[in-house]
């Protein structure tokens, strides 16, 4: 999906949802010397309809995954920037 397909068939179903995410185990895998490197996370994401998310009884969707990202090191500012980040849903 690209552009308008993104807008029409994805955020407006999950933009207006209540959403926590929780990222852990974030790990950089980097050489010394190397300008591109890896990072995975673990994420855990709880979702409810809009205005339903502050009530106990009510139920959610409760989501988990595996982010794995490639990064590279910008030649021009030095900073380490996302090339590609793919999640595997659990």
């Amino acid at each position: 999906m690209q552009g308008d397909e993104l807008i029409e068939n994805l955020f407006k179903s999950i933009g207006p949802l209540e959403t926590t995410h929780t990222i852990s185990n974030i790990r950089v895998h980097v050489k010394e010397g190397e300008d591109t490197a890896g990072m995975t996370a673990s994420a855990v994401a709880q979702h409810y309809r809009p205005g339903e998310g502050v009530n106990p009884d009510t139920k959610g969707f409760l989501t988990g995954g595996l982010y794995f990202i490639d990064l590279v090191k910008d030649k021009s500012d030095g900073l380490w920037k996302m090339r590609k980040w793919t999640l595997k849903l659990v």
